[in-house]
């Protein structure tokens, strides 16, 4: 008996539902197994963080965009200090130090303070004419730079030599009227400082060589195309993308190839960025994240990172954040899988167990209990106490697990220490391959 006309048209649209079904599945796997690789930290905050700042190991700034304050942490996120802003609408903030940082924004008139203090007084610091201020940069505690948008057709490409004492416009700074502030300025050194900006002959990157005071060069991208961001990762090699492709320069942005398309799929690029002295590059869309570690070669499944709409910075492979909504800052942690719950029980007392197996290769599970809600932060250092291995995240009371994963590591004796509260508790691991 053959199947009716009615069945078989029920039969093609319970596979078409199937499919999608099954593609939904497919993407929720692919970016929720990306996603685990970031860690959300919740800060005292409840506001919209912009942008953050890392200059050393574990200390972060960030600077929220309207309502959040400044806040500042100085063991990777465990914990924070904040600080109230001396104007509305930061939007940018570098810092060299626990001590010394810049903000820097839009309303009201573009303004600039620089702390000395960590972020308990802000002091205005001026500068004319006066302008929409798109990224700040310093070198070192004197030497700092910022692009403002441009008065009257010229860019102003600010200078300072005493810590923003004072700033002085460069009498070279460049020339148009549409800037294009997704990359933010980028610097690799005094040498090299670059900026994209669209013009009626197609878009252009801005490139500053030879000291601060040097003449600006534009630079077509292949074909006129219209790549917003740029980045280098020395002299000669830079990477361009508008999120949907890719392409590549090998003498320093005179000539482009095209590499390959883009992991975003978006042309609105919120930030592109390189980490020193790798082959890992990042470019963030919105609240998706693609992620390259053999210079855009190939990449990762796209992370959906919800509410991390913020600036991307990264400083090494242990330092990659990410402002976002709520008070929340999101890290990147490549060997970090995530803490799973094996109990919502509440136990008695917190606790720190033996990792199993032990000794391992390459991986092994490491269970805790905690007694209340808080943040927890697990640290593996190797046997000279350097960090190979941090996670932070808030959790209820219960008991936890996580897979550590040593496969980057080389053989030998390894310690954890788990902080939660006032308990700290340190036990010893070994890695055998």
């Amino acid at each position: 008996m053959q199947p009716s006309p009615f069945f078989n048209r029920i039969m093609e649209v319970n596979m078409k539902q199937l499919i999608r079904i099954l593609i939904f599945l497919s993407f929720i796997f692919l970016t929720t197994s990306a996603y685990c690789q970031w860690q959300t930290i919740q800060t005292p905050s409840t506001g919209f963080f912009h942008d953050v700042s890392i200059p050393s190991p574990n200390l972060i700034w960030a600077v929220g965009a309207d309502d959040s304050f400044i806040v500042r942490s100085t063991d990777g996120g465990l914990n924070w200090v904040s600080f109230n802003r001396p104007s509305l609408q930061m939007y940018i903030i570098f810092a060299i130090d626990t001590n010394t940082a810049w903000i820097s924004g839009g309303n009201p008139n573009g303004r600039i303070y620089k702390t000395t203090s960590g972020g308990i007084n802000w002091v205005e610091q001026t500068y004319s004419p006066v302008s929409f201020i798109n990224n700040i940069y310093f070198f070192n505690s004197n030497t700092g730079i910022f692009f403002t948008d441009p008065v009257a057709g010229v860019y102003g490409f600010f200078i300072t030599r005493n810590g923003g004492n004072t700033w002085t416009r460069s009498p070279n700074s460049p020339t148009g009227n549409i800037l294009l502030t997704n990359n933010r300025m980028g610097v690799l050194d005094t040498n090299l400082v670059w900026y994209v900006l669209y013009t009626t002959a197609g878009y252009r990157m801005l490139k500053l060589t030879g000291g601060l005071n040097n003449t600006w060069v534009s630079i077509p991208f292949m074909n006129n195309s219209p790549m917003t961001n740029v980045i280098f990762k020395d002299m000669n090699t830079a990477l361009a993308t508008n999120g949907l492709q890719v392409q590549i320069s090998t003498n320093g942005g005179l000539n482009w190839t095209i590499k390959n398309d883009s992991a975003i799929g978006s042309n609105i690029v919120r930030s592109f960025i390189h980490i020193p002295s790798t082959d890992w590059v990042f470019v963030k869309s919105g609240w998706r994240v693609g992620m390259s570690f053999d210079f855009c070669e190939s990449w990762q499944p796209p992370a959906l990172i919800t509410d991390a709409g913020g600036i991307m910075r990264g400083y090494d492979t242990n330092n990659i954040f990410i402002g976002g909504d709520i008070g929340k800052i999101f890290k990147y942690n490549h060997a970090y899988i995530g803490i799973e719950t094996l109990s919502s029980e509440i136990p008695e007392n917190y606790s720190l167990s033996q990792n199993y197996p032990n000794p391992f290769n390459p991986s092994t599970n490491i269970e805790f209990s905690l007694p209340k809600a808080g943040l927890v932060k697990l640290t593996v250092y190797d046997i000279l106490g350097a960090e190979v291995f941090s996670i932070s995240e808030q959790k209820q009371a219960g008991k936890y697990k996580v897979q550590f994963d040593g496969t980057s590591l080389a053989s030998g004796l390894y310690f954890y220490t788990l902080k939660a509260g006032s308990f700290i508790e340190t036990r010893k691991l070994v890695l055998v391959k």
